[in-house]
């Protein structure tokens, strides 16, 4: 995790897949913003809907790019020791993605937080198309800059 980000404007493609909702430029970046519930298929807050105003983004490299996971709500940012960390059965997850776990101290619920992997919240066919959708928007940018 890089930051935590409020929602910017997105720029919203009729081309874009499902998981995608929107991009917006940071630093001079394109930076693809995807829904996190529509990844990991959950009903709640995954729908697809209209995005609340201060629905908050968390900026992530993937792959060396930028890329923005759009979720309902963050309850906190904590360091965490290793020795807190539970590991994870990869095999119980979509791509291995759930990479460990630990006690939830933020909320104040019992249970755990699972701990994500980044790179693998995608399949390699779905990190191709990301790619490919994100240089078509950098093409499509790049035209109006130069009308500018």
């Amino acid at each position: 995790m890089r930051r935590f980000l409020p929602l910017p404007r997105l720029d919203r493609l009729p081309t874009a897949p499902q998981p995608v909702e929107g991009v917006f430029r940071y630093h001079g970046e394109i930076v693809p913003v995807l829904r996190l519930g529509v990844l990991l298929d959950l009903a709640e807050g995954g729908g697809g809907g209209e995005s609340g105003l201060y629905a908050p983004l968390i900026l992530i490299t993937w792959q060396g790019r930028p890329t923005a996971l759009l979720v309902d709500q963050v309850h906190g940012d904590v360091a965490l020791p290793a020795e807190d960390r539970v590991a994870s059965d990869p095999s119980l997850s979509f791509n291995g993605c759930a990479a460990g776990a630990f006690p939830d101290r933020v909320t104040g619920r019992a249970g755990t937080v699972t701990l994500l992997d980044p790179d693998r919240l995608l399949s390699e066919a779905e990190g191709r198309l990301l790619d490919a959708f994100r240089a078509a928007e950098e093409r499509r940018l790049a035209r109006w800059d130069g009308a500018a």
